[in-house]
């Protein structure tokens, strides 16, 4: 897909995962900014993404 950047993940590898997901989170809550407040369909799937995200570092977290 022409006209986005590439995401380097090497230095992904390195991240102790807690502070990868934690990091992550972020970064798709600061990035839907971009996307319009009209497109609620999106909004709606960024939601679910943040909240499986969530979801996630609570079973990392909390689950053995």
């Amino acid at each position: 897909i022409d006209g986005y950047q590439t995401i380097d993940t090497a230095e992904t590898r390195t991240k102790e995962v807690i502070a990868y997901f934690e990091e992550l989170v972020e970064f798709v809550k600061h990035a839907r900014k971009a996307i319009s407040a009209e497109d609620t369909h999106l909004q709606n799937i960024i939601d679910e993404v943040i909240a499986f995200i969530y979801r996630t570092l609570y079973k990392l977290k909390f689950t053995k």
